[in-house]
């Protein structure tokens, strides 16, 4: 498996969808964990930067991953000019 240099997480109540990508943006890895398996899998990953969906779970899982020396960024949903929601990170709207 190449390197993991970033990773988007779909949150939901069970289940975290993870989009990984390598230093090209190729996909390195795509895959679905349950609550538990969460703090395994990022315990094994060295620092990574991770974009989080921003939601009321998002707190807890960023406080959890910076511990573990990840960079977590918060993705927020914006409204774009024709009405459609688009992702922003960090708190920014997209370009």
């Amino acid at each position: 498996m190449s390197q993991i240099k970033r990773i988007g997480i779909d949150t939901s109540k069970a289940i975290f969808t993870l989009h990984c990508v390598d230093d090209t943006g190729r996909v390195a890895l795509r895959t679905s964990l349950r609550r538990a398996q969460m703090a395994i899998f990022f315990r094994e990953l060295p620092p990574t930067e991770i974009a989080l969906e921003a939601c009321g779970g998002s707190y807890h899982w960023a406080r959890e991953l910076n511990a573990l020396g990840h960079d977590v960024r918060g993705a927020v949903a914006w409204i774009g000019r024709w009405g459609r929601w688009r992702v922003g990170i960090g708190g920014r709207p997209p370009a």
